[in-house]
């Protein structure tokens, strides 16, 4: 546990080294509530025992991001994605297959049956 610790302490360092080049400085305006939704939904959709899932993911919603897809909308559409991801698919999109995701959609509305005594 403790080489896991020290590991994820190393790129928490590394990750906020990048952060602080890539910005020029760092203040509190990095750690608002909305930007750790929006990296929280980033690990979510991807599957957070999936690494691999997260990293793309990461790159794919980012990119649309940076390109404008969800105009100002941005934080509404991040903190969407993760209600609907928490919702349907808790082991994220690469952790579902679709046929599971349509009939988690479909019994939602639907009773279930009581259970015998």
């Amino acid at each position: 546990k403790l080489y896991t610790f020290v590991l994820s302490a190393i790129f928490a360092a590394l990750a906020g080294i990048l952060l602080t080049h890539y910005n020029g400085g760092i203040g509190p305006s990095e750690a608002s509530v909305m930007k750790s939704v929006r990296y929280v939904a980033i690990v979510a959709v991807g599957g957070m025992a999936n690494l691999w899932g997260a990293m793309i993911m990461g790159i794919v919603l980012n990119f649309l991001s940076l390109r404008g897809m969800f105009g100002s909308y941005d934080d509404a559409v991040f903190g969407l994605i993760l209600i609907l991801i928490m919702l349907f698919a808790p082991n994220g999109i690469l952790g579902l297959h679709l046929g599971q995701l349509w009939q988690r959609f479909v019994m939602i509305g639907r009773k279930r049956p009581a259970e015998e005594a």
